[in-house]
């Protein structure tokens, strides 16, 4: 618990550092929404000029894939099965009385972000609906590949209550929405698509101090979700051709003017 405040003051503390740095506020005048442009390094503006939202790379593959086989050795490998046991005794002897429903609501808030930020007029990568749709192609990914695998896995719950432990679910979910908000909202700034990672980092520690998952099926549960939403990215081309019968490129929105700041100086008082 302690690490998991100290990287949340850190985080913190750098957005503050960050947001303070790049600019002066004299003289500055925004609209509400304008706080959200926290100007974008060139570094990661190159970067994300090269990157293809819709291609599918090694890397976008690699450690979701590792940490789905990490939870799969997990079931039956012994010194993965000990980390979960240890993990969990002792966070049962530290923290016996912690128990929140706040996981149950933490996983969705990702996606109410980006419908959020739609409906303030606020507008990611894509068209609302195109949003929705890859959404939607992420979901139903997600859920047939976690849900086939908790009855194929029947893996007991921490707590005992059914086989259904592994992967986890509310880690799919969230995991599955951040990277859809990190994707819609990235070229406006990466720290839309941190918080939303936070949201599913949290989501995934709270079903491990929840008693409701092992540490491997929320590693491996993260893993399905991000896979599924690269998977539904990728898909996306196919769906908006023959099934939405819509052009790709008038489904992608290139004016970010909305979040851009607007330095209008002060009147002189001695002209006046």
């Amino acid at each position: 618990m302690k690490k998991i405040l100290i990287f949340c003051i850190s985080l913190l503390a750098s957005y503050n550092t960050y947001a303070q740095s790049g600019f002066d506020s004299s003289g500055l005048k925004m609209d509400t929404v304008h706080f959200l442009d926290l100007k974008i390094p060139d570094w990661y503006s190159n970067k994300l000029e090269k990157q293809d939202v819709h291609s599918l790379n090694v890397s976008s593959v690699l450690i979701p894939a590792a940490g789905i086989t990490y939870g799969v050795l997990a079931l039956h490998s012994g010194p993965f099965k000990t980390l979960n046991l240890s993990t969990r005794n002792e966070l049962m002897e530290d923290h016996r009385l912690v128990h929140t429903q706040a996981d149950n609501y933490l996983q969705y808030s990702p996606a109410v972000t980006v419908i959020g930020l739609n409906i303030a007029g606020v507008h990611g990568k894509h068209s609302f609906i195109d949003e929705l749709c890859v959404y939607a192609v992420s979901n139903i990914i997600m859920g047939i590949t976690v849900e086939g695998t908790k009855h194929i896995s029947h893996e007991l719950r921490p707590d005992g209550s059914d086989y259904y432990s592994f992967p986890s679910g509310h880690t799919a979910t969230a995991f599955a929405a951040a990277e859809w908000l990190r994707n819609e909202y990235w070229q406006r700034s990466p720290w839309i698509g941190i918080a939303g990672y936070a949201a599913a980092t949290a989501t995934g520690v709270l079903r491990v101090y929840n008693n409701r998952h092992w540490v491997s099926d929320v590693i491996a549960g993260a893993g399905f979700g991000f896979l599924s939403t690269r998977i539904a990215y990728g898909l996306n081309p196919w769906v908006e051709k023959h099934i939405l019968h819509q052009n790709r490129k008038n489904n992608i929105l290139t004016n970010y003017t909305i979040l851009e700041w607007n330095y209008k100086p002060l009147p002189d008082i001695s002209e006046e």
